[in-house]
């Protein structure tokens, strides 16, 4: 069954079109830009090279552009994907492993190297045996909590049985890719927080063969967007729209973050979950199915995980209820893509290292297993990288996959 790709439409001022590539920029810091074309790498106001501000904005000078074409991998060459298994992504090593769901057993697929330090955020599987991941930031040397965004990242294509690995054509001109979904026609969707910039994020329908995106929305009232899903039924875009101040010693964790809800038929924004006050946790991802009238989002409350939570929201209703919440006695921090089929939900929880499927009807666990395997016997995050950001069931793959 074929299924109509989703359509363009203007989001508030933005206007959805083909990117001009060549207006996109790949230069270094601090090399002079075309005119009239502002520099992703410009500095922010009363900034010295090698600082940031609570906005995220870093100063001309810290990081060059990494390239990620020269990215390999380590690979399984005995991996076959198996549908209904899990795909889970460590960011402390950049790899990826599949998950058996009835034993809680681990297969390793692969593991990056060469990123230049970058972090690996989300890896989904397709049909044809391919992994689609974002692979965006950077870490310094000697310094295990300073990372930096806004200098570049890439959108892999890797077919692990075939042990090939390419960077899809042009998504190194997406600046901070991150939140991925596989749409029903091949394409990706992917959301693009731009260093923390509200005013030039981004969510792109991304063609993998080609590279030819196109913003199906971007600035106007979207400020940190980590994830997004199109629920295709209804052409209807939702975007995890976090809101992160930052935090330092003397000051309080006070991460929010807001639901967007974009109507792509008519180009309606809406804020379906407005922000919480008093803060309860940036709000990191939105997962759904085409199946189904529910969504479930994800707050954090990093670093000390006292709030954040996996939510309910009601695409009919509009109504929201709590699945599981981290408290002050059991500390949580789960996976921002957390994949949802068939009325359960499958999420990674860092911080109590257990991998969970839950049922949306009553948040009744139905399945728990421990990734003390790759994440470490202990409660807690070390680093703020030592997570599985993604939780991802691969799909039923074809035959000549």
């Amino acid at each position: 069954m074929s299924v109509e790709k989703p359509a363009i439409v203007t989001m508030g001022n933005s206007l959805a079109r083909f990117l001009d590539l060549s207006r996109n920029v790949t230069s270094e810091p601090g090399v002079p830009q075309p005119p009239g074309l502002p520099s992703p790498y410009a500095d922010a106001p009363g900034l010295s090279p090698g600082t940031t501000d609570q906005k995220g904005y870093y100063a001309a000078g810290r990081l060059a552009r990494p390239d990620l074409s020269k990215t390999r991998m380590f690979v399984n060459r005995g991996i076959e994907l198996k549908p209904g298994h899990a795909l889970i992504t460590s960011q402390k090593d950049a790899s990826v492993y599949q998950m058996d769901l009835d034993t809680g057993e681990f297969e390793f697929v692969f593991q990056l190297y060469d990123t230049g330090g970058a972090f690996l955020f989300r890896a989904v599987a397709a049909p044809s045996g391919e992994i689609f991941c974002t692979v965006t930031g950077a870490r310094y040397e000697n310094d295990p909590h300073g990372v930096n965004f806004g200098v570049g990242g890439a959108v892999f294509r890797i077919h692990p049985v075939r042990e090939l690995i390419s960077v899809v054509p042009r998504s190194q001109e997406i600046v901070d890719p991150c939140g991925l979904q596989l749409l029903p026609d091949g394409h990706l969707l992917v959301t693009d927080f731009d260093g923390f910039r509200g005013e030039s994020a981004k969510i792109l329908d991304l063609q993998p063969s080609t590279g030819k995106r196109v913003a199906v929305a971007e600035a106007g009232p979207l400020n940190i967007p980590i994830g997004a899903y199109l629920h295709v039924p209804d052409n209807v875009l939702y975007v995890a729209n976090a809101i992160m101040q930052y935090d330092y010693p003397d000051v309080p964790n006070n991460d929010t973050g807001n639901l967007l809800r974009y109507d792509l038929n008519n180009g309606v924004c809406t804020a379906v979950v407005p922000e919480e006050y008093p803060p309860a946790g940036s709000l990191l991802g939105v997962n759904g199915n085409a199946g189904s009238d529910e969504l479930v989002f994800v707050t954090c409350g990093a670093p000390m995980f006292k709030v954040g939570a996996l939510k309910v929201f009601n695409m009919k209703t509009g109504e929201v209820r709590t699945l599981i919440a981290s408290e002050p006695a059991k500390r949580r921090f789960f996976s921002p893509h957390s994949d949802v089929i068939d009325g359960v939900i499958h999420t990674a929880d860092s911080y109590q290292k257990e991998l969970l499927v839950i049922r949306l009807a009553d948040g009744s666990i139905l399945k728990r297993h421990s990734l003390a395997p790759i994440l470490g016997g202990y409660l807690g995050v070390k680093q703020q990288f030592d997570i599985v950001d993604c939780v991802s069931i691969v799909p039923p793959q074809w035959p000549d996959a």
